[in-house]
């Protein structure tokens, strides 16, 4: 299987502390939009990654490919929970379609912020693969989202 990771997974040691496969190169899902809408279990602020095609005509979300094993496979549902395995159609780093595996989350809630660590891992991942600078740019730009607002001092 052809796995197209867009969240913490596009850090290389997240990946391999969790799921053996191996690394496949970058690749852009085209029309579809990175969000942080899926909630965590009993956390009302914070919500990790997902993507949508709901209103995302012409946006991108960059990631990494591993080839995964079958086995595997079913390791990866299982870290991650709360999200459904779909196949779709993928633009790779030398400008080839390819049908892939990713993770969507249905279980979705509007208004959190981006979860702090995996935002963390991401970043530090989309520099690692050399994700577009644009792209890291705009996860950077989450960051400031991602911290609580600090008290105003008196």
């Amino acid at each position: 299987m052809l796995y197209f990771a867009y969240n913490s997974h596009i850090l290389r040691t997240e990946f391999h502390n969790r799921i053996q496969g191996h690394y496949a190169g970058k690749a852009v899902l085209e029309n579809y939009e990175l969000i942080f809408n899926k909630p965590i279990l009993n956390d009302k602020i914070y919500a990790l990654a997902n993507i949508s095609a709901s209103n995302s005509k012409g946006k991108k979300v960059e990631g990494v490919l591993y080839e995964v094993e079958a086995e595997d496979a079913d390791l990866l549902s299982g870290f991650l929970g709360g999200y459904k395995p779909q196949t779709t159609q993928i633009v790779n780093e030398h400008g080839e379609t390819e049908t892939v595996t990713l993770f969507i989350s249905n279980r979705t809630k509007s208004g959190l912020l981006p979860n702090e660590q995996e935002l963390e891992l991401m970043i530090r991942g989309a520099k690692e693969n050399k994700l577009s600078s644009a792209y890291i740019q705009q996860l950077q730009a989450l960051q400031s989202k991602a911290k609580p607002p600090c008290p105003e001092n008196s």
